[in-house]
C-alpha cells in the first residue's frame, strides 16, 4: 500500500489551483491517494493544519506550499518536490503587508507583520541540507528568482527549465518522476 501524496499550495491559492486539479486528475487515474488541503492564511495554524498528513509518501509543494513542505519533509522523513518555491517567505512577502484576496475562493484577509515574524521563525528551523529534496524550477518565473533557491539547497536534484512561468508550466511531464521518488526514495 502506498502511503498519500500531499499537495500544498501556494500564496493566495487554494486546492482549486489549476495545479491541484491536475494533480488531483493524475493521482486519481493511477489510483492514488491525494491529500490537497485548503490552508489558514496564518502560517501557525497553516503547520498547524499540515501536521494531520504526517503519513504522506511525498510531499509536493509549490511557491510558499514549497517552504512549507520544506518544512515538513525533514521532520517527517519523506521525499519533497518544491516547484518554484517562496523559501524566504518573510522577506519575499513583506512587501504585499495588508489586504490580500484569494486567487480561487475570492476571501479577503489581511496579511500582518505577525505573520513575517511566523515565517521568520518557521525558516530558521528548515533543514536546507535534507538530502530528499527534488527542486523544480522555470527561469521565467516572474514572481521568485530560481538562482537563490539552486545555491540555498545544496543536496537537491536541481532541474532547471528554460521559460515557463511561476505555475511552472507542463508539471504534469514530472509525474512518472515524482511517482519514482515516492516509491523510491532515491533522488
Amino acid at each position: 500500500m502506498r502511503n498519500p501524496w500531499l499537495y500544498i499550495h501556494g500564496f493566495n491559492s487554494s486546492s482549486g489551483s489549476h495545479k491541484a486539479q491536475l494533480l488531483k486528475e493524475y493521482c486519481q487515474s493511477q489510483g492514488l491517494e491525494l491529500h490537497c488541503p485548503d490552508l489558514s492564511y496564518d502560517p501557525q495554524l497553516a503547520e498547524q493544519q499540515l501536521q494531520q498528513y504526517s503519513t504522506a509518501g511525498l510531499i509536493i509543494g509549490s511557491s510558499l506550499g514549497g517552504f512549507y513542505a520544506l518544512l515538513l519533509a525533514s521532520q517527517w522523513q519523506c521525499p519533497v518536490v518544491l516547484i518554484n518555491p517562496a523559501l524566504w517567505p518573510d522577506q519575499q512577502l513583506a512587501p504585499l503587508v495588508g489586504p490580500q484576496q484569494n486567487y480561487y475562493s475570492g476571501q479577503q484577509w489581511q496579511l500582518l507583520p505577525e505573520h513575517l515574524v511566523t515565517w521568520q521563525q518557521q525558516r530558521s528551523r528548515l533543514d536546507w541540507h535534507y538530502g530528499q529534496q527534488l527542486l523544480l524550477l522555470q527561469t521565467g518565473d516572474q514572481v521568485i528568482p530560481f538562482a537563490p533557491s539552486v545555491a540555498a539547497l545544496p543536496k537537491a536534484r536541481v532541474i532547471i527549465e528554460q521559460g515557463g512561468d511561476h505555475g511552472f508550466q507542463g508539471l504534469e511531464r514530472y509525474y512518472p518522476l515524482l511517482e519514482q521518488l515516492a516509491d523510491d526514495t532515491k533522488l
